[in-house]
């Protein structure tokens, strides 16, 4: 877990460097690498959330919805935002900025 953390560091330490050059192509590229940290930390989240679903076993009653889990751990970035709201990650604002800013 501490890599991943350390590399979505370094990916946004990217983007800051390209944004601060202030240039419109690499401002579109420092977008498009924070834009993926955001799509990787939501898709980590769902694997957290299928992990604890597991956990519980066959038997037992999931703590989180599988079928919201398994749509978030999809392609689709709408099916890992929704997820994250509906754990409480993120608020409706952050999903409706998150959704509108990564269909741009």
């Amino acid at each position: 877990m501490w890599q991943f953390i350390a590399d979505q560091i370094d990916q946004l330490d990217l983007a800051l460097d390209q944004l601060a050059i202030r240039d419109r192509n690499f401002d579109r590229f420092g977008l498009m690498l924070i834009d993926n940290v955001v799509e990787l930390v939501l898709h980590e989240h769902a694997r957290a959330k299928s992990q604890e679903n597991q956990m519980w076993g066959e038997g037992g009653e999931p703590k989180n919805d599988p079928k919201a889990v398994a749509e978030a751990l999809g392609q689709a970035f709408e099916g890992k935002v929704r997820l994250a709201r509906h754990t409480g990650m993120i608020s409706d604002v952050a999903v409706e900025t998150l959704q509108y800013l990564h269909g741009k």
